[in-house]
């Protein structure tokens, strides 16, 4: 088992993933719960968020939860459109990226880039060839969507600032 709990060793790269579509967090709100009898650290986070540009956001980060690995799933709902990304080693290539406007009930599949057989090491590879890339003062290939070190550092803040962060609980009468 982890030993971080489940937002730290899970959570974080869905708080990056939510920084990387809607922008910076500003606010945050989280509960932390022990599920399993003999849990030292939290199996399950659920956290609210605020984003800068007034979107707001929710997370559940649990190894509890069913799902493949990395079992991350991100649904976005707005005003045109809802847009889901699924990804599941489970299905076809890893991933699914599904679009359905909104007030109509056609929807579309979104092509991506596949990450090859095994995307887990592709990823890996992605983030050590961009990072050689910039050390040898190349452009990196995949430099608009990975993650700086600025990006790092406020996922760390998100997750410090849940830590503190308590629900104010309202009794239902």
């Amino acid at each position: 088992m982890a030993r971080g709990g489940a937002l730290f060793e899970y959570g974080s790269h869905v708080i990056d993933l939510a920084n990387w579509l809607l922008g910076p967090i500003t606010r945050v709100s989280a509960r932390f719960q022990k599920i399993l009898p003999n849990a030292k650290l939290d199996d399950i986070a659920t956290l609210l968020f605020e984003f800068e540009s007034g979107a707001t956001g929710t997370l559940v980060a649990s190894w509890l939860l069913d799902g493949g690995f990395p079992g991350i799933r991100i649904r976005l709902h707005g005003s045109k459109a809802l847009a889901e990304v699924w990804v599941d080693d489970r299905l076809p290539g890893g991933q699914r990226y599904h679009v359905t406007p909104t007030n109509d009930q056609s929807s579309s599949n979104e092509p991506v880039e596949p990450m090859g057989a095994d995307f887990r090491n592709d990823a890996a590879s992605r983030h050590i060839g961009d990072f050689v890339a910039r050390v040898r003062g190349r452009r990196p290939r995949h430099g608009d969507t990975l993650p700086s070190l600025e990006d790092g550092a406020h996922v760390q803040k998100v997750m410090e600032a849940a830590l503190n962060a308590t629900m104010v609980w309202a009794d239902v009468n």
